[in-house]
């Protein structure tokens, strides 16, 4: 049986670790995916009926990879939307203004107040900007690095 699976399993891993979203060819890339993944189900589906339950479960398995696949398709492809950068400015700068006015009669507490919450506020914008398209900085090479690190160990 795993020498039936594991070709179609290793097949589909490996279509799916170099689809990238935002690549002009992710429409072949996905498609190539789509090809593999139902020559895996093909596969799974059409094993000797041995054991039920392990049939069963590697279809659902199957579904399964199915999932997790269109879920980081999903994330992926989502970007922050500018309005939404527009309010988490508006309202940094607001709560900048709030501080300033709550220290009006202590000069150095409203310094220390401002400098705590600039630092806070670009760490947080920072975080933000490297996760808004996480694949294309911080996860450029994934998931083609991990399918490899495992299709290795199969």
């Amino acid at each position: 049986m795993a020498e039936v699976v594991l070709p179609k399993l290793r097949a589909y891993a490996e279509a799916a670790g170099v689809e990238q979203p935002h690549s002009d060819f992710f429409e072949q890339q996905h498609a190539a995916t789509e090809k593999a993944y139902l020559d895996l189900l093909t596969t799974l589906s059409r094993l000797p009926p041995t054991d039920e339950l392990v049939r069963s479960s590697l279809l659902t398995a199957g579904g399964e990879l199915l999932r997790a696949h269109d879920s980081r398709i999903y994330f992926a492809s989502d970007m922050t939307a500018p309005v939404k950068w527009l309010s988490i400015v508006i309202f940094g700068v607001l709560t900048q203004i709030a501080l300033l006015l709550v220290h009006v009669a202590n000069r150095r507490a409203s310094r220390i107040a401002v400098v705590l919450f600039t630092v806070a506020f670009t760490f947080c914008l920072l975080v933000m900007a490297v996760f808004d398209a996480p694949f294309e900085v911080v996860l450029k090479d994934e998931p083609a690095k991990s399918m490899r690190a495992a299709l290795t160990k199969l």
